[in-house]
């Protein structure tokens, strides 16, 4: 067969134009002896994945849907979660909407960063699971978060990233704000409720808040006393009082999408170390005139 012909390559083998696999065909290329790349396969059977996990160099799946609970899918998890090295300190699967708790388990072992943002959503289990992961965690699909998950979540101690997200509970910001890793980034939010704010303010660490484009002064006010990188590139705007309150910020402040700044507020900004304000040249210009 052509899959047996394949499987004697004795280097790299790109096969990224196959959307699907036969199990024959995946018991070939289990013997090939390099690198596959398998990243356009999108299904696979539990015997195919069994026979996949028996290949012994790295292998490219970012495509595929499913990790389910069955014997051949959590012995490809398995294989998955070993391939790490000075070379692939990453593992992408950016296809999986579909994954079982038992098969988190697993990946949230892998000891590099971990690219899950096909998942639309999770369940407690497998943010339980995954909240134990080492590395950074990419989980940008999700489009919802439950409380129990949220908290599960706030014991990550890597970048989290879930910029899915279009709404944020109050609950679910004052879990996450005890998250234990050094970023988080929610920049599908694009607006913020003033517990959230204050919740989320307590964050330690970088926040990335760059969907919203405006915000109140309860909010700004809140946000002063985060500590760590701050992120509001989305903000076209600024009231004088948000500015006042926003100067008060002891780390580094991005705020790269205003367009413009009353002389208020750029009063208020140049009491800022310039080493810790991102701007707009033409604003900062404007700031300095105040410094």
């Amino acid at each position: 067969s052509a899959a047996e012909s394949l499987s004697k390559h004795k280097s790299k083998l790109y096969l990224s134009g196959l959307t699907e696999l036969s199990d024959s065909a995946a018991e070939s290329l289990s013997k090939h002896k390099s690198e596959l790349y398998l990243s356009g396969l999108t299904e696979l059977s539990d015997s195919a994945a069994e026979s996949l996990s028996k290949h012994e160099e790295v292998i490219y799946l970012s495509s595929v849907t499913k990790l389910g609970d069955t014997s051949g899918y959590l012995a490809l998890a398995e294989k998955l979660s070993r391939q790490f090295g000075p070379d692939f300190d990453e593992l992408k699967l950016d296809g999986l909407t579909e994954l079982s708790g038992t098969a988190a388990n697993i990946l949230s072992k892998y000891e590099g960063n971990l690219y899950l943002s096909g998942l639309t959503e999770l369940s407690d289990a497998a943010a339980e699971s995954l909240s134990k992961h080492q590395g950074d965690l990419n989980l940008d699909g999700l489009t919802g978060l439950s409380v129990a998950a949220a908290e599960s979540l706030s014991k990550f101690e890597g970048w989290l990233k879930l910029d899915g997200l279009t709404e944020l509970s109050d609950a679910a910001a004052e879990s996450l704000s005890k998250c234990k890793g050094y970023a988080l980034a929610l920049e599908g939010l694009t607006n913020l409720s003033d517990s959230a704010a204050e919740s989320l303010s307590k964050f330690e660490g970088s926040l990335s808040l760059d969907g919203l484009t405006k915000l109140s002064d309860v909010v700004a006010e809140s946000l002063s006393k985060h500590e760590g990188w701050l992120k509001l590139d989305g903000l076209t705007e600024l009231s004088d009082a948000a500015a006042e309150s926003l100067s008060k910020h002891q780390d580094l402040l991005l705020l790269d999408g205003l367009t413009n700044l009353s002389d208020v507020a750029a009063k208020s900004l140049a009491k800022m170390d310039p080493s810790k304000l991102g701007l707009y040249w033409e604003l900062q210009e404007q700031v300095d005139k105040y410094r």
